[in-house]
Order: C-alpha cells, then sequence, then structure tokens
C-alpha cells in the first residue's frame, strides 16, 4: 500500500457520575494495493513467481477506511482490587471492501489460464464487537 493513516483518539470522564468510563475510537485509511499479473515460472513450475508488465499493470483496489470503537468503566472494589469492563465495536460503518484478488493469470506452466482471475481472496470483515469483564489486582 501506498498510503496508510491511522487517528486514534481518546477521552477519560473526570465527571462524578461518570467518574473513571473512558471512550476512544480508531478511524483508520489506506490506499488500494495494485493488481499485477503473474505467472508460473517455467523451471519450478509455481505459480505466481513471474510478474506481467510493470507492478499494478491490472488497476489498483479502492482506498478503504475503518471506524472503530472502545468505552471501558473501571470501579474500585476496595483498596487492591479493580473491577473493569469493556466493550469494542470494530467495523462499526460495516465497510465491505475487497481487499485483496487472485492475481496469477494461469495455473501452473503451460497448464492454461487460471478461471479465478481478479476473484476476491479477502474481503474487509463485518461488524462484530467483543466485551470484556475482568478483575485487576
Amino acid at each position: 500500500r501506498r498510503d496508510v493513516g491511522n487517528l486514534f483518539g481518546s477521552y477519560s470522564i473526570p465527571y462524578h457520575y461518570a467518574k473513571g468510563l473512558s471512550i476512544g475510537l480508531g478511524l483508520r485509511g489506506q490506499s488500494g494495493i495494485p493488481i499485477n499479473k503473474l505467472a508460473s515460472h517455467p523451471v519450478y513450475a509455481n505459480t505466481g513467481e513471474i510478474p506481467l508488465g510493470s507492478r499494478g499493470i491490472a488497476g489498483t483496489e479502492p482506498s478503504t477506511y475503518q471506524l472503530d470503537m472502545h468505552t471501558d468503566y473501571g470501579h474500585s472494589l476496595g483498596e487492591r482490587l479493580r473491577l473493569k469492563v469493556a466493550f469494542d465495536t470494530f467495523n462499526v460503518t460495516n465497510s465491505k471492501f475487497v481487499l485483496n484478488k487472485n492475481q496469477y493469470v494461469d495455473t501452473g506452466f503451460l497448464q492454461g489460464a487460471d478461471p479465478t482471475f481478479l476473484t476476491p481472496t479477502k474481503i474487509q470483515r463485518p461488524f462484530n464487537a467483543r466485551g470484556s469483564i475482568r478483575i485487576e489486582f
């Protein structure tokens, strides 16, 4: 990828009724990867070893972005114990970008064209969430 940018921020609420509550977010943006045409090596017969043309000859994937959010609350349970409850959400906007495609133009040296050329091999994970409860001592 040519460009990748990350922006993370958090805020802890200092007020009495919400003291100990922290919220945060993360925004990640990245340019698309170049799509190459890769052929099999004539000696090794391994697929994808010889680039046909320059890097990105078959185009570029679109740029992608992802928004993640975090919330946690800590509460003291005494002098040595602390309870912490957290909740994280990933890909809040439920973006569905293709992250990679099959770049092999053939299935092996002199074995014919690959019918799956330029089909998606990796797609951005959909919205998901995670919760946790822990005791710190």
